[in-house]
């Protein structure tokens, strides 16, 4: 081995080990300081509920499918185990937020030391998905730079960053069984990589859209038409095999129609859902004509459908094929406004994975702009409420200064123009903009790969 080969391999270990390094002190440090009490407050009403032996749906509020029920319960089993027993409290100072102008506020504060636990496998699961990228994009590419640019797109992102240490919510558990999913396609493993699909799809719904994408690239990795059936055949027993282990619990217990009223809507009880489903799921649709992205569906839907005509119709159905294709159709999913930014961890990966076809630089420059535009539109809905449990649990800072500040900023207006509200909304525009601008960029790929 040379030993320019040698110093190069040493540089890119290095570049690694700082990509690591920096993303998991900016994860802390970020941890320490903030929180975001909505969600995390309902994982602590969540688990309190556990401790009482209830079921997953037993609580009105429970709005998953099961997986991250499964793991909060696995979490909190290990907190009590590890000495916590207490996962939150109502402080009566806070009342008043749960029925504040807006629904990102709350009064249930997370415990420090459940909090800690929470982060801590949010951390851990960020760092296995780098750790797969670089893994991936190694075997894909050969690469050892285009395999740190794609680590660093995912670990140094601020968006994933906030989300796990500060947001507190699981879309990088969707992304991590997504990664292995690829993962396996790559090794041709259809079995597992229908499993792992489902898991993805049982965490988050949006890796539906690329599901006829999925399918068409299972069949051409056959040699032939019988092999390319057999490959599907393989891959939907997997997907088949995980659902039923995934939902045995579920079904014993007789909610099995329950843990998809978050595909459905957010309803009371298990009778709501029992009787009238069909009902619940019309009322759902019309009920939210607010928000573009459940009109648009129609839309996306057809897209999803046009593009993977397309990517049949093609001559390329390679592996990198599927993830620029993936990566269009969840840039198409997300250029309508969404509320939780948190959504676009998914495109993180696919622009990370993308390094492997495309300037490493380039993708870098597109997640970091969506990333920064996504926290500051996060920081602008969550804003002071990132301060509460830290005032609430230590001296460090007043609850009354925190609380002063929290409903100025939300009730703050010029003129008629509420600045909440509508810094939100410029912010959300100039997102849909770099969407467009990347989808355009994507579509200009995709052709100068067709031609």
């Amino acid at each position: 081995m040379k030993i320019s080969e040698i110093s190069l391999r040493s540089t890119l270990r290095s570049y690694i080990f700082w990509i690591i390094v920096i993303g998991l002190v900016s994860r802390i440090v970020v941890s320490i300081f903030f929180t975001y009490p909505n969600d995390s407050g309902s994982w602590s009403r969540f688990a309190e509920a556990v401790i009482a032996g209830s079921t997953l749906y037993d609580r009105h509020d429970y709005y998953y499918n099961p997986v991250w029920g499964y793991v909060m319960a696995f979490l909190t089993d290990l907190s009590v185990i590890s000495g916590i027993g207490s996962f939150g409290n109502q402080f009566d100072e806070l009342v008043f937020l749960d029925g504040f102008k807006v629904s990102y506020y709350n009064s249930m504060m997370i415990t420090p030391e459940f909090a800690i636990v929470l982060k801590a496998f949010l951390i851990l699961v960020d760092l296995v998905v780098a750790v797969l990228i670089r893994k991936l994009l190694l075997e894909v590419t050969g690469d050892g730079r285009k395999a740190a640019i794609g680590t660093a797109i995912w670990f140094l992102s601020p968006l994933t960053i906030y989300s796990s240490a500060a947001y507190v919510i699981f879309d990088n558990l969707e992304v991590l069984f997504l990664v292995i999913c690829f993962y396996l396609l790559y090794r041709k493993s259809f079995f597992l990589a229908g499993s792992m699909f489902l898991l993805a799809l049982m965490t988050k719904p949006f890796p539906a859209y690329i599901l006829p994408l999925l399918v068409i690239f299972v069949f051409f990795r056959g040699l032939d038409r019988r092999e390319g059936i057999r490959n599907v055949v393989m891959s939907m027993f997997g997907f088949l095999v995980g659902f039923l282990i995934l939902y045995a619990p579920v079904i014993a217990s007789g909610e099995f129609v329950t843990s998809f009223i978050a595909l459905t809507g957010r309803v009371g009880t298990a009778a709501d859902v029992y009787g009238g489903f069909l009902s619940h799921v019309f009322r759902t649709i019309v009920t939210f004509g607010s928000q573009v992205f459940i009109w648009m569906q129609p839309l996306i839907i057809s897209f999803a459908f046009i593009l993977a005509y397309a990517f049949w119709r093609s001559d390329r159905q390679s592996w990198t094929d599927l993830i620029s294709c993936s990566a269009l159709m969840f840039a198409v999913v997300f250029i309508w406004p969404v509320s939780q930014q948190c959504y676009y961890e998914p495109l993180i990966l696919l622009m990370a994975l993308m390094v492997s076809v495309m300037d490493g630089r380039r993708m870098m420059r597109w997640s970091m702009l969506l990333s920064v535009l996504s926290l500051v539109y996060l920081l602008l809905s969550h804003n002071f409420s990132l301060l509460l449990p830290l005032a609430c649990y230590t001296d460090l800072i007043p609850l009354d200064w925190v609380l002063d500040n929290l409903t100025s900023f939300t009730l703050s207006s010029v003129g008629r123009i509420e600045l909440y509200d509508t810094s939100r909304w410029c912010v959300q525009l100039v997102i849909m903009v770099v969407m467009a601008s990347f989808i355009i960029s994507m579509v200009r790929y995709r052709k100068e790969v067709i031609s």
